[in-house]
């Protein structure tokens, strides 16, 4: 698109009372005056704009560029660390119907031990998570009576 700028001619002209007055026609009759030189009173800036975004534009891909060098070409992406893939896998959605399962079928009483720790197995694995060691502690609550 091109932006075509008028530019006026601006006239100042003086009647025979002295009154001035500016106006976009020469000045006739017994007016007197001539034209006046005008500076535009206005900013374009698009073409500015454009040239600015070009830049940017150039810059981030140059960046892009040296990015691709310097990494190895082995065709893979770089390597994510471990809490990287961690957290992402925390916040997913499979990492929290996991942990919803493991809930539901904790809380049931239908349930057996096996199914519960399978549950709890699978919601650590799909979250990512080192699964804790587990202990188990017995208690002995038989009480001794002694007959007398």
């Amino acid at each position: 698109m091109a932006c075509v700028t008028a530019q006026q001619q601006v006239f100042k002209c003086k009647d025979a009372k002295g009154k001035i007055e500016f106006t976009d026609y020469p000045c006739g009759g017994s007016r007197t005056g001539g034209p006046i030189p005008v500076q535009v009173n206005s900013l374009d800036f698009s073409a500015g704009r454009e040239l600015q975004l070009r830049r940017e534009n150039e810059q981030l891909k140059e960046q892009l560029r040296n990015q691709q060098r310097s990494e190895p070409s082995n065709g893979m992406a770089p390597q994510r660390t471990q809490p990287d893939l961690q957290s992402q896998r925390i916040d997913g959605i499979a990492c929290e119907k996991a942990k919803r399962d493991y809930e539901v079928t904790a809380s049931s009483t239908a349930n057996s031990r096996a199914i519960v720790r399978s549950k709890r197995s699978m919601m650590y694995g799909t979250c990512g998570m080192k699964e804790p060691d587990e202990n188990t502690v017995n208690i002995d609550t038989r009480v001794n009576t002694f007959i007398r």
